[in-house]
C-alpha cells in the first residue's frame, strides 16, 4: 500500500520528503543543480523544509523525513559530482578531489567546491524541523562509481569503504558538530505547527541565501535566540543579525560545526563564504 504526500496528515506516520531533497540537489539521477549547487529559484522549497513542511503538506514536523539520498539513485558525491561538470560520474571522485594521488591535506579539502555542496546539503537537513535522514557514507565522500541503481551490483560498487573515514577525517567531524548540535538543542526539534510558527521566523529567502531565527527559548532552548543561514552562492554574502546589539556566539561556519563557541561577534553581521552555513546563538 502506498501512502501519496500529504496523505499521512494526522495519521502518526512520516514520509520522506522529496521536495526538499529536490530543492537541496536537484533531480537525483542527472546533472541538474539544486540550491547547493548553485541553482537559484529554490530558496522557497528550502523554507518549507525548514519550517517541517507545516506551511506545505504535514500537520506536524514530525511528519517529514527531511533527506538528500537514501538508497535509490545516485548516492550524494556522485550526483554532486556529476552537476559539477565530472565529465563521466565513474571518474568522478577521482577527477574533482584526485583521490589517485596525493590526498589534499584538510584546509584544501574543505576548500574543494564539491565537498562544501556535501557539507551544505545535509547541514540543511540537519538544522530543519522534521525528521533528519541521511545515507551511511555521506559523511565520508562514499562513491558508488556514478551507479544510480546499484541492488545488483554487488560489493565492489555499494561496500562502504572505511579507509575513507581517516583520509575524510574533517567531514566526518563537520557531520558529527551538526549532529551534536541538534542532539543538544531541541531548538531544531519542535513539532508542533503552533510551536514552529510561533518560534521560527524566516529573515531572508532570495538571492540565494535563506535565513531564519529561532527565537524565544524555543522547544525550552537553553539558547534564547538561535540564527541559522545557509549561502548556495558562488559569492560571500555578509547578512545583518536581528538584534545588532547582542552578544553573538558562532558554533557553525564553513569549516567547522558543534556547540563551542568558534566566535564571537559584536559587529551586527556576519559574513558567509560561498556555498557555507552558520549558526549563531544567544545565551540567555
Amino acid at each position: 500500500h502506498q501512502t501519496r504526500i500529504g496523505a499521512q496528515k494526522n495519521l502518526g506516520i512520516a514520509v520522506f520528503n522529496d521536495r526538499i531533497r529536490a530543492a537541496i540537489k536537484g533531480g537525483s539521477d542527472d546533472d541538474s543543480r539544486g540550491f547547493v549547487t548553485g541553482q537559484g529559484g529554490l530558496e522557497g522549497g528550502i523554507v518549507k523544509g525548514i519550517e517541517g513542511s507545516i506551511n506545505d503538506f504535514t500537520a506536524a514536523a514530525s511528519e517529514s523525513v527531511n533527506y538528500v539520498t537514501a538508497h535509490d539513485n545516485l548516492n550524494l558525491w556522485d550526483k554532486i559530482a556529476l552537476s559539477l561538470g565530472a565529465k563521466d560520474p565513474a571518474r568522478a571522485p577521482y577527477s574533482l578531489l584526485e583521490a589517485e594521488g596525493p590526498l589534499p591535506g584538510p584546509e584544501a579539502l574543505l576548500e574543494n567546491k564539491a565537498v562544501q555542496s556535501v557539507l551544505l546539503a545535509n547541514g540543511i537537513v540537519l538544522t530543519s524541523q522534521g525528521i533528519p535522514f541521511f545515507q551511511a557514507g555521506d559523511e565520508m565522500l562514499r562513491t558508488k562509481f556514478g551507479d544510480h541503481n546499484s541492488y545488483v551490483s554487488g560489493d565492489s560498487v555499494n561496500m562502504i569503504r572505511w579507509e575513507n573515514a581517516s583520509r575524510y577525517r574533517p567531514v566526518i567531524e563537520y557531520y558529527a558538530g551538526l549532529i551534536r548540535l541538534r542532539k543538544e538543542h531541541p531548538a531544531f526539534r519542535m513539532d508542533r505547527k503552533d510551536d514552529i510558527e510561533r518560534s521560527l521566523r524566516v529573515l531572508s529567502a532570495e538571492d540565494m541565501v535563506v535565513s531564519f531565527v529561532l527565537t524565544g527559548n524555543a522547544n525550552n532552548d537553553p539558547w534564547r535566540t538561535i540564527f541559522a543561514a545557509y549561502n548556495g552562492g558562488p559569492v560571500p554574502e555578509t547578512l545583518p543579525l536581528p538584534d545588532s546589539a547582542a552578544r553573538w556566539r558562532q558554533v557553525v561556519d564553513a569549516r567547522r560545526a558543534g556547540t563551542e563557541t568558534l566566535a564571537e561577534i559584536r559587529s551586527g553581521a556576519v559574513t558567509l563564504p560561498p556555498v557555507s552555513m552558520a549558526v549563531l546563538y544567544v545565551f540567555g
